[in-house]
């Protein structure tokens, strides 16, 4: 079970970035065709504790999935997303518990504050 700890709304960049995550095989893994579909740019970030250890999601506006990174703790997990979204991160926020849809909240957020 996910246990949602940290949110970050993205601020809409201006910068065009070039796609970090996919959908597919690596070409390493399929002799060297690359036949992954590029997953759509993140706006919400949500860090969570699993069973498996810490991951942080990527979704569009609309709740769209796009993509995930596995990290052994937390801080591993921010310098990631600091990393990947440098000047369009924004000051990360708890997720409230007993939160049971962690996206859902936060999508609630940015249309009503």
């Amino acid at each position: 079970m996910d246990i949602p700890l940290l949110f970050n709304v993205l601020t809409p960049s201006l910068v065009q970035r070039e796609p970090r995550h996919f959908q597919g095989l690596p070409p390493v893994l399929t002799n060297s065709v690359d036949t992954r579909i590029p997953l759509p740019p993140g706006r919400i970030l949500l860090i969570s504790r699993t069973s498996s250890g810490i991951f942080l999601y990527r979704y569009t506006a609309n709740g769209g999935y796009a993509g995930d990174t596995w990290h052994a703790n937390v801080d591993d997990a921010l310098e990631q997303a600091s990393f990947e979204f440098e000047e369009d991160l924004n000051e990360w926020q708890d997720v409230p518990e007993g939160v049971v849809d962690a996206l859902v909240f936060v999508q609630a957020r940015m249309q009503y504050g």
